[in-house]
């Protein structure tokens, strides 16, 4: 991903509006060590399945929660968000949102 507070983020869509789907999208998201998504919010909430390795969501000073492979969890809307990897693996997991087409 090539976008300002992004380090070492691969993005792919595997389901989306070009398969047919109206209403959600999955996406795949791998985080190289060392490396975040932005710190953002936006108004639709997520769905995240840990795919592999481990990493971290940062939710603001004093609200980082470490996670791992196997462990699904929801970031509701608005809330201010990362996932960040420390550890020397990447960090895999699935994201599934709210179509915004």
């Amino acid at each position: 991903m090539e976008m300002e507070g992004v380090k070492g983020v691969f993005k792919r869509v595997l389901i989306g509006p070009e398969d047919g789907s109206d209403t959600i999208v999955m996406r795949h998201f791998r985080v190289d060590p060392g490396g975040h998504t932005p710190f953002h919010s936006h108004e639709f909430e997520h769905v995240v399945k840990i795919m592999s390795g481990r990493g971290s969501v940062y939710g603001g000073p004093g609200k980082e929660t470490k996670v791992k492979s196997g462990q699904s969890l929801f970031v509701p809307g608005g809330t201010m968000h990362q996932f960040r990897n420390p550890f020397e693996e990447p960090f895999d997991f699935l994201c599934i949102i709210k179509n915004q087409d």
